[in-house]
């Protein structure tokens, strides 16, 4: 489906993006166990799988207001819309093919919760980290730094203008 191209709100994906810093920070933070001690605690795996279901809600949010807002593209399920946003450049192949593997595994736990292997739980959050880092810079490259060039020389001139 093609809709008619805006320009991304920056609050929208700043916001966003503050969500999937937490999540890498929790992730990281409940990785901080061996792999051995988190294979024993079913808590902390189930906060694990919370947070991958949590932090990748808030990256395919970011992905699909993109794919609309700037591309006129509407993603029907999260994987496409990573593969949207590969086929236009946004993001780099191998970076948009680790989160669409993401995306399948966050949908795996969603949908068949008690199948997902606890092993492979720790496995992914362990190597997908750096992927979810990666997709943080390169939206704010993209999307948000120009913007904040344009509020600090609008600051500057503002202040400027007062003396």
């Amino acid at each position: 489906m093609i809709f008619l191209m805006k320009n991304v709100n920056s609050v929208v994906i700043n916001e966003r993006l503050n969500h999937v810093k937490e999540g890498v920070k929790n992730l990281k933070e409940f990785l901080k166990v061996s792999k051995e001690n988190f294979l024993k605690n079913g808590k902390l795996i189930g906060a694990v799988k919370y947070e991958i279901i949590k932090t990748f809600e808030a990256i395919s949010s970011i992905c699909s207001h993109i794919a609309v807002k700037k591309l006129g593209i509407k993603p029907n399920f999260y994987a496409e819309c990573f593969e949207i946003l590969k086929k236009n450049k946004i993001l780099e192949e191998k970076l948009a093919d680790n989160l669409i593997k993401m995306a399948k595994f966050r949908n795996l736990i969603i949908h068949m919760y008690q199948k997902v292997n606890d092993e492979k739980v720790y496995e992914v959050v362990k190597n997908g980290i750096k992927d979810i880092e990666d997709f943080i810079k390169v939206i704010e490259e993209k999307f948000l730094k120009w913007k904040k060039k344009k509020l600090r020389k609008k600051l500057k001139i503002y202040f400027l203008k007062k003396r």
